[in-house]
């Protein structure tokens, strides 16, 4: 995925570098056998972009969250595909609010 990333995974990436970069985002980590889409190790916080699947999977991925928070302590907070495209403010100000 790193190499094909979707648009709203390409938008969330161009966010974290320009708006975030002292925090440190990976992208396509592996944590616990999962890939997450991002993740600052140092801060604690995973990011999931979702598409349209995740609709029908909420079960498996708050499943997979809580593994990730477990055993790794770190929290895993989820956008959609829409809010990361058309949203970018909010995206701002929620991160943001988190990381303080």
């Amino acid at each position: 995925m790193r190499t094909k990333p979707t648009l709203a995974e390409n938008a969330m990436w161009n966010i974290l570098r320009q708006e975030f970069k002292k925090f440190h985002f990976r992208r396509q980590h592996v944590l616990s056998g999962f890939v997450v889409d991002f993740v600052s190790l140092r801060q604690e916080l995973a990011i999931e972009v979702d598409g349209e699947i995740h609709f029908n999977q909420k079960a498996r991925d708050m499943e997979r969250d809580n593994i990730i928070l477990c055993k790794h302590n770190i929290r895993v907070i989820r956008f959609l595909n829409e809010e990361v495209l058309f949203n970018r403010s909010y995206i701002i100000e929620t991160i943001g609010n988190i990381l303080q």
